[in-house]
């Protein structure tokens, strides 16, 4: 038994491969024993390596696939094989074959691990050359072919004596054919353009014999699964003497261009349907400020024909209180700091009245970025003006107090009579809660938060409840009031709350019910 122990412990020291034992039993499975190839593969002495973590080539690895599948394996208890990059002592990365395989106790269980390294970095550099050199030896192989895949293209050569033809990968994937089989003989080439094309495609050659010219020409070729595109069809003849003996030609798929172009076509007629329609004002801008194109709806909305808008600049109808404001907007978009903006603007109709509209300008730039034009869409609010002007008359002038509030925000307007009501100033009631102008309870002693609530529903549900209401001015004192609420149009919903105070109205009703119950009437 000694002897054979010695005569393993011997077979270890001698092997050429690393071989080391590591402890599964203790915490970060140290090693316990290695040989002397380990030390030299590894650059570690034997004291250091002893003891230490079995990551300790591993530094750096961020391969954790390879070292996942090594952990799943030994973690069911089973021999493993793979090739990991480690590093050596001194830092230097070296590709390390490794089979690493439990021991197991007289219970079964994984007690150690032993691992056999081999340095293959040779191997391996070997086998990214060979692969590096079949890689490029695969894109030499195929650079035509993905070539005339990229570009669209085909490449083809007309014998004239015999009418064969040969073809490259992109003919046979235009025409859809299978290129095992070969190019057809010219008539069933033909076959698959459609009649006209077919048609000019004769008459081109026949006048190619004639002259020996090139050729050019964009004709619709039908697949054989049926795919129609549209290709370009290129060449030049090759002569002998005045006889021409071959055709050389290119085959492109110019489907994608014919396409852009129609959309490009049909888009051109919707922006011009669209620009012309009587919808809302529209423009284009030199960046000099010139009109350039205007719509008949702009024209009607300036009361200025097309000749006298593009005679004349931007400004020159612009208000002049709107001249200054627009113009460090319009500079910023020549300069090419922004690329739109919005605002309400004055122009002035040919009579020198004032329109009002909202202006929508937006940059047109070429691919460089320069400022080619400006598209102004300009919309006629003027009669919106007049409107809010005459409500903002009517809210001012009403008998009783009105706000209007947001149900999530607080006031954003209030009359003058409102201030006088709560004894605050404008700008004190805009941003209140009209919660925070009210007691905690009501008169009846209910709580006035979620009552006013149920109330602001109602009004957001298109009711118009009427009820009334304890509210308190600025200092403190209770103000009874009768409340209407009504939902109005816009964005934040806004309600609005008329308010009339009920103090005196209440007394009255008071000594009419005491004179009732008393004989003084």
């Amino acid at each position: 038994m000694q002897q054979e122990l010695a005569l393993v412990s011997q077979a270890l020291r001698s092997c050429p491969l690393g071989v080391s034992i590591s402890d599964a039993r203790q915490p970060g499975n140290p090693f316990i024993y290695c040989n002397p190839a380990l030390e030299k593969l590894s650059g570690y002495s034997r004291a250091e390596i002893l003891g230490s973590h079995s990551r300790l080539l591993l530094a750096g690895n961020d391969d954790h696939g390879a070292l996942l599948r090594a952990r799943q394996a030994l973690s069911r208890g089973r021999s493993h094989h793979e090739v990991l990059r480690n590093y050596r002592k001194n830092g230097e990365e070296f590709w390390n074959e490794v089979t690493i395989a439990p021991l197991l106790d007289e219970r079964g269980k994984v007690s150690h691990f032993v691992a056999l390294n081999q340095d293959v970095s040779e191997r391996e550099r070997l086998a990214r050359e060979l692969a590096r050199g079949r890689e490029e030896l695969m894109r030499q192989t195929h650079l035509l072919s993905q070539t005339e895949a990229i570009a669209d293209i085909g490449g083809w050569v007309l014998e004239m004596a015999d009418q064969r033809m040969y073809w490259t990968d992109g003919c046979f994937r235009m025409n859809e054919m299978d290129p095992s089989a070969g190019a057809p003989p010219l008539p069933v080439a033909l076959s698959r353009y459609e009649p006209e094309s077919r048609k000019l495609i004769q008459r081109t050659l026949r006048q190619i014999l004639r002259t020996g010219q090139p050729f050019d020409m964009e004709v619709r070729l039908s697949g054989l699964r049926g795919t129609s595109r549209w290709v370009r069809l290129k060449g030049f003849p090759e002569m002998d003497g005045r006889k021409v003996v071959r055709l050389y030609g290119a085959i492109q798929d110019i489907s994608a261009r014919k396409l852009a172009e129609q959309q490009l076509r049909e888009r051109d007629e919707w922006l011009r349907l669209f620009f012309e329609a009587p919808l809302i004002g529209m423009a284009m801008i030199t960046p000099q400020g010139q009109w350039l194109e205007v719509n008949f709806k702009l024209c009607q909305t300036l009361d200025r024909s097309r000749q006298e808008l593009c005679s004349s600049t931007w400004q020159q109808i612009t208000h002049e209180q709107d001249v200054a404001p627009e113009q460090a907007l319009f500079d910023a978009v020549c300069r090419g700091e922004r690329d739109d903006y919005e605002l309400e603007k004055r122009f002035l109709r040919q009579d020198g009245s004032v329109i009002y509209s909202r202006l929508s300008l937006r940059a047109v730039r070429e691919q460089s970025g320069r400022l080619e034009a400006c598209l102004a869409i300009i919309e006629d609010i003027t009669a919106r003006r007049e409107a809010e002007a005459r409500y903002r008359t009517l809210v001012e002038h009403a008998p009783e107090a009105i706000v209007l509030f947001s149900p999530k925000g607080g006031i954003i307007e209030a009359n003058e009579n409102a201030q006088q009501l709560f004894g605050l100033s404008h700008a004190e009631l805009l941003g209140k809660k009209p919660i925070e102008l009210s007691p905690p309870r009501q008169a009846n002693d209910e709580d006035s938060a979620p009552l006013g609530q149920r109330y602001v529903e109602a009004a957001m549900a298109g009711d118009t409840p009427v009820f009334e209401w304890l509210h308190r001015d600025s200092a403190g004192r209770p103000l009874p009031s009768e409340i209407r609420l009504l939902r109005m149009p816009g964005k934040p919903l806004p309600i609005r709350a008329s308010i009339t105070a009920i103090s005196a109205r209440q007394r009255y009703q008071r000594e009419i019910e005491r004179l009732a119950f008393s004989d003084e009437l």
